[in-house]
């Protein structure tokens, strides 16, 4: 009987080279909701979700549990611990490095149901139980399942009577004339058997060859092999990595303006409306074919070299509003379609656009007033 730090206590039988029988009753479940044993008494730990935690036993030392679907199974310690796995029977054999073993019994039919079947560990492993198992040899003379058995010795009856007519062949004396005899006596055996009328002793391989069993697994290296020398002189292909990003959609700004009409030697202001189609969008608005002779004032600025006036916005703000026109003087002289600009950029998506229209001035005459200049004079009736 042991007890671990919480009260709980285990029945466990340990004998070095024998299957110990091992009973867990009354496990306690601390706060924390696990158990606590000492690693060299019991290695079988029952968390309070029911995970059993499965510690190394001390060397030379075996100790079972059994199996149940309903509970998860977990190796407390590093995969590379566990030295081979084997199913015996429907139970599970599991050996560590300090040839101490533990037996799950009916693990095989109560957990490993699949192909799949793992064994899982603290640490966050995860071993499949086909990767411990040991590679199948083939089994010792007496040890072959029944099937087997039949059929080795099926084999092992059917060289012999080969065997055995290859021999009464060759000791046939031939008639006179024929030597079908020899001939059948130079027949091979079977593969390993060495016939007895064999000129020379054949090794049983053919044309005097010879052979040596190897091992699948133990196959001789050949070695690295070296690179070919010729040298087609073709480019190896590259398999570069490229992201191309799909280009974003041109802005489309909008833009209205009304064509307005002035009297000679007046004043207008253009009226012209626009809005940046992002959040974000500045606005840069032009118009283009001002002449310098024209006085041009308000908002913005003008260039009268390029006859161009211009005004920005801030992002997101639109723009209403234009410059104020006077005509030269004396002057009707009108300003037909002059070309009005609204270009929007938004600097975060590096995205722009530009609407275009136009807008004409009309210049009305105005009829100037008369002056009158007359000189005094007299003069004689008649």
């Amino acid at each position: 009987m042991t007890t671990n730090t919480n009260g709980a206590s285990a029945n466990i039988t340990e004998t070095p080279q024998t299957e110990p029988q091992v009973v867990l009753e009354d496990v306690a479940v601390d706060t924390q909701g696990e158990t606590s044993v000492a690693p060299d008494e019991v290695c079988f730990n029952i968390m309070q979700d029911g995970t059993v935690i499965i510690g190394k036993p001390a060397a030379g030392v075996t100790q079972a549990m059994e199996a149940s679907a309903e509970q998860k199974y977990v190796f407390n310690m590093d995969s590379s611990d566990i030295t081979s796995a084997k199913a015996d029977g429907d139970d599970l054999v599991v050996t560590f490095d300090n040839g101490s073993t533990v037996k799950i019994e009916n693990y095989m039919t109560e957990v490993a149901t699949s192909e799949t079947a793992s064994l899982n560990f603290v640490n966050g492993q995860t071993v499949t139980l086909a990767s411990l198992f040991p590679e199948d040899v083939e089994p010792a003379a007496g040890e072959e399942e029944p099937a087997q058995a039949e059929l080795r010795d099926a084999q092992a009856e059917e060289r012999a009577e080969n065997t055995q007519a290859a021999e009464d062949v060759a000791q046939i004396e031939p008639a006179a004339g024929e030597e079908v005899a020899e001939a059948l006596a130079q027949i091979e055996p079977a593969a390993g058997e060495a016939g007895a009328g064999a000129a020379g002793g054949n090794s049983g391989f053919g044309f005097n060859s010879s052979f040596r069993a190897q091992g699948i697994l133990s196959l001789e290296d050949v070695g690295p092999i070296d690179p070919t020398l010729l040298n087609y002189g073709i480019e190896r292909p590259r398999d570069d990595l490229r992201f191309i990003e799909d280009a974003l959609p041109a802005l489309n700004p909008s833009l209205e303006t009304e064509n307005v009409q002035v009297l000679e030697d007046g004043t207008i202001t253009l009226v012209i409306e626009a809005s940046p189609e992002s959040t974000e969008g500045e606005l840069v608005v032009q118009i283009v074919g001002i002449p310098s002779t024209w006085t041009v004032t308000g908002p913005g600025t003008y260039d009268p070299n390029t006859e161009t006036w211009t005004i920005s916005t801030p992002p997101g703000v639109p723009f209403s509003g234009g410059p104020t026109l006077s005509p030269p003087t004396d002057s009707d002289v009108d300003l037909p379609n002059l070309t009005v600009t609204v270009t929007e950029t938004n600097t975060e998506t590096g995205q722009s656009g530009t609407t275009t229209t136009t807008v004409s001035v009309i210049v009305d005459a105005v009829a100037d007033t008369p002056e009158v200049d007359g000189l005094d004079d007299s003069g004689l009736e008649g």
